[in-house]
């Protein structure tokens, strides 16, 4: 709650400031380098503001000091001095090492925003620059027909309520020691695994206010969960039918993929890891059939984290 939160984070205002007179200086000389030097504050400073959202009081425009912030010498705000190996120090003569220096990179402009980083904050964006698409975007093949019909026709997108695409998305995330010694992170060995997911989407029709045209998108649900009249917040669902041919598209993709390009997950290959760790066995369960205690047994089993 409001009462019980700090005051609003320096740090955050900082890159507030930083932002804004990076924003002007585009205004003057729009480059793309000033474009790409405010996009970069402006990351930092919507990062900044999620993470400030359970313990502080959120930063927004009214915390700029518009009469200071028009000021021209933007290098008059505050620096963060960062302590991290200086990337033009590291020989960028493999893939590997042009990777660590482009990731210290765009860590000292993080660190340069105002803000430092904690060092799970830094493995999260160590995450996100070392993952790389595993298998292009897979889509329910029903629901790409539906999307051929509302091109043409945009009305009919009442026919299609609760009947948008579901999309699998598959990373594939390796981090090798090196990358954790350069940024002072204390993991002793590589970090490789698969990520999934699938999201759902629902239509949503748009009309042009001047033209009075219509065109209709797919929008993701952002929770899996929707509100339903008669019993508040529920989740959906789909029916096997419509999931299992993305899951066999997937490993048709993936077997045809793993000649072209051999994965290795934890030193291995792909194909030795999986048959060494599959079961041989697949367990369903129905949720009508499970008391509270299996539920969150079974989902403790099967989370990444406790």
């Amino acid at each position: 709650m409001t009462e019980n939160k700090k005051d609003k984070n320096k740090n955050t205002k900082a890159i507030l400031e930083r932002s804004f007179d990076l924003y002007k200086k585009f205004l003057d000389n729009p480059s793309k380098r000033n474009l790409n030097a405010f996009m970069e504050v402006a990351e930092n400073y919507k990062e900044a503001f999620i993470e400030d959202t359970s313990d502080f009081i959120n930063t927004s425009s009214k915390d700029l000091n518009i009469e200071n912030t028009f000021n021209e010498d933007v290098s008059m705000l505050p620096m963060r001095t960062v302590s991290y190996m200086s990337a033009p120090s590291i020989d960028q003569s493999t893939p590997e090492e042009k990777s660590i220096s482009d990731f210290l990179m765009k860590l000292k402009k993080w660190e340069e925003g105002g803000r430092p980083l904690k060092d799970t904050q830094i493995l999260n964006r160590l995450i996100a620059h070392n993952t790389s698409e595993l298998i292009p975007i897979i889509q329910n093949t029903n629901s790409l027909r539906r999307d051929d019909i509302l091109k043409d026709m945009p009305h009919r997108v009442s026919n299609y309520i609760n009947k948008g695409p579901i999309k699998l998305f598959s990373n594939y995330v390796n981090i090798s020691e090196p990358h954790f010694e350069a940024t002072g992170i204390n993991i002793p060995a590589d970090i490789t695994f698969l990520e999934f997911r699938i999201a759902k989407y629902k239509y949503v029709l748009y009309t042009d206010d001047n033209t009075a045209n219509q065109w209709v998108r797919p929008f993701p649900r952002r929770w899996y969960m929707e509100e339903n009249k008669d019993q508040g917040r529920i989740p959906w669902f789909e029916d096997r039918e419509e999931i299992q041919p993305i899951l066999r598209e997937f490993n048709k993709c993936l077997r045809e993929f793993n000649k072209l390009n051999p994965l290795v997950i934890n030193g291995q290959d792909a194909h030795d890891f999986f048959k060494e760790h599959d079961s041989g066995s697949t367990e369903f369960y129905n949720s009508d059939d499970l008391n509270e205690k299996d539920r969150e047994d079974i989902f403790r089993e099967h989370s990444l984290n406790d």
